[in-house]
C-alpha cells in the first residue's frame, strides 16, 4: 500500500512541475514578444494651398498609425501639428515634385519624415516609405542619406521645404497614404 500511495505522489508531482514549467516557459516566451497594436488608419481633412511655383494642390492623405492610442493621441492632441507640417511640405513643393508617380512616393516621404522621422530608425513596414525605385525613405535626403541628383529622393529634402531638415514630430504613423491629389 505504502508503494502505490508513494508512486502515485511521485506521479503527481511530477506533472505538477512538467505543468509548472510549460507555464513559466510559455510566460516568458509572451512577455519576450508583446503583441503589436493593430494599425488604425486616420483620414485627414483636404489639404488646399499654393505651391512654390505657384500653381494650386488639393491633396487628401491618410495615416496609417500604431493603435487606437496612437490615433487618439494624433486626432485630439496633435492634429493642429499634423496640419502645419503638410502645409510646409506642400508650399515647399512644385507641380514637377508631385509629378507621376514618382512625384507621389516624393510626398509621401516628406510628409512621413516632417511627421514621423524616429531617431532610431524605423524597421521596413513601420514607418518606412519605400520609394518608386524599391529603396526606402532612410536612402533619401530627407533621411539624411545621400542621394544622387535627379534621384527620385533627390528632390524629396528640397521639397519638403524650410527647416524640414530637422526632423519630424516623433508621432507613431507607420505609413502615409495618398487617397487624392489634384494639382492645377
Amino acid at each position: 500500500m505504502r508503494g502505490r500511495i508513494r508512486t502515485a505522489l511521485v506521479v503527481v508531482v511530477a506533472a505538477a512541475v512538467a505543468a509548472a514549467g510549460t507555464w513559466w516557459a510559455m510566460a516568458r516566451q509572451g512577455a519576450a514578444k508583446p503583441a503589436e497594436p493593430v494599425p488604425v488608419d486616420v483620414s485627414l481633412e483636404p489639404f488646399t494651398t499654393n505651391l512654390r511655383d505657384g500653381r494650386v494642390v488639393q491633396v487628401t492623405l491618410v495615416l496609417r498609425v500604431a493603435g487606437p492610442e496612437a490615433a487618439e493621441e494624433l486626432e485630439h492632441g496633435r492634429m493642429a501639428d499634423v496640419r502645419h507640417q503638410v502645409y510646409r511640405v506642400l508650399r515647399g513643393m512644385t507641380a514637377p515634385d508631385l509629378a507621376g508617380t514618382a512625384g507621389m512616393d516624393r510626398l509621401r516621404q516628406a510628409v512621413w519624415h516632417a511627421l514621423a522621422d524616429p531617431a532610431d530608425g524605423a524597421v521596413p513596414g513601420q514607418g518606412q516609405v519605400p520609394a518608386s525605385d524599391g529603396t526606402s525613405a532612410a536612402a533619401s535626403p530627407a533621411r539624411g542619406g545621400a542621394a544622387a541628383a535627379g534621384s527620385p529622393g533627390a528632390e524629396a529634402g528640397a521639397a519638403a521645404g524650410p527647416g524640414a531638415g530637422v526632423g519630424g514630430l516623433g508621432l507613431p504613423i507607420r505609413e502615409v497614404l495618398i487617397t487624392d491629389l489634384i494639382v492645377q
